[in-house]
């Protein structure tokens, strides 16, 4: 068996991107502002900021569920994180499909 060493990915970042990531975990927090911003935006009454995507959807069934309790429905064939998001609400689910 021989064994291979792959060089890491190529992802060119300057020293001035690396100090001015640095430098913003120090600065001001700005979300309050990026929250008004976007409620402006969009016509929305309140903003929440999620980490990812599956962190939003698994928020979105918790609420959709509190409204209207009941399983979700959730497409059979699609993302993981679908599942991830729907196993983090502790919701549940029942998987449809559009084919046969």
């Amino acid at each position: 068996m021989t064994l291979r060493a792959e060089l890491p990915v190529y992802s060119p970042l300057s020293l001035g991107a690396l100090a001015a990531g640095v430098a913003g975990m120090f600065a001001a927090d700005h979300r309050a502002g990026l929250e008004r911003a976007l409620a402006d935006e969009y016509g929305s009454a309140a903003v929440l900021l999620t980490d990812s995507g599956t962190s939003a959807l698994a928020l979105a069934l918790r609420a959709a569920v509190r409204e209207r309790p009941g399983a979700v429905a959730l497409p059979a064939y699609g993302c993981y994180d679908i599942a991830t998001a729907a196993d983090a609400a502790e919701v549940r689910f029942a998987l449809y499909d559009i084919e046969p």
